[in-house]
């Protein structure tokens, strides 16, 4: 249904002047079903003619009036046990970037501080479908392939709703950078070796068969395709992925 009804709101974006005009389909939606992920498809649509995503926020507060039983409360009180300072004070803030909530329903920044301590951490918020083997990586996989957790960020807390399709991932915030290959440093270099190295220490083929099969159709455009090529050998699949083509990318 996620699918379908995401079709739908794509392609009426596609067709009307103002992309407000959506808005009474999506609550509509989620007056039939207030659990409904339809949460994400605010944001680009609050977001995309540059207005502040204030319909996003909206529907956010909404939704996690609904999962309570993943509040922020337990969010702050696994990272204070992650930290060994049960006393310690926790800022918690949320973001959303606008014209990304189509995959995530954007995030919570928790600044912490004990005494002289001081740590970052982040917490990713889905609905189920666009988490996909996010979870798996650290619930399966790390636990197989240890080595694995040398080059992730520390997972600290992942409560999945039973009230509403909604799913929380808090890690350590890392401040990344994009490598350049031509003015790295050879420590660096080195570092980025050992990292890549690690990665060669997994069988690819052990792995596929812990994750989930690769989602395509919650996407309206053509970056979804490389998902969608991963199993167009299958005729079914092939099949499948024509009939999305038509429907919601290239109308």
């Amino acid at each position: 249904m996620l699918a379908q009804d995401a079709t739908r709101v794509s392609l009426l974006l596609r067709e009307v002047k103002d992309d407000a005009a959506a808005l009474p389909f999506i609550l509509e939606a989620l007056d039939r079903d207030p659990s409904s992920a339809y949460m994400h498809l605010f944001d680009p649509i609050a977001c995309n003619a540059g207005r502040p995503s204030t319909s996003a926020r909206k529907a956010f507060d909404r939704l996690m009036s609904i999962a309570t039983d993943v509040g922020v409360e337990r969010i702050e009180r696994a990272i204070r046990d992650h930290t060994g300072d049960v006393n310690a004070e926790v800022r918690t803030t949320y973001s959303m970037i606008p014209g990304v909530g189509l995959q995530n329903l954007g995030f919570y920044e928790h600044t912490v501080r004990s005494g002289r301590r001081s740590w970052s951490f982040v917490t990713k918020i889905s609905t189920s479908v666009f988490f996909g083997n996010e979870p798996l990586f650290y619930t399966r996989l790390i636990s197989r392939w240890p080595q694995l957790g040398t080059i992730a960020p520390s997972q600290v807390f992942f409560g999945r709703s039973e009230l509403v399709d909604v799913c929380l991932l808090t890690m350590e915030k890392v401040d990344g950078c994009e490598p350049d290959i031509a003015t790295m440093e050879v420590e660096k270099m080195d570092g980025l070796v050992r990292h890549y190295k690690t990665l060669l220490s997994v069988d690819p083929a052990e792995v596929e068969r812990y994750l989930l099969p690769r989602q395509f159709a919650i996407g309206f455009n053509h970056g979804y395709l490389v998902q969608a090529m991963h199993g167009i050998h299958v005729h079914a699949w092939a099949e499948s992925v024509m009939a999305w083509l038509e429907t919601a990318v290239c109308r």
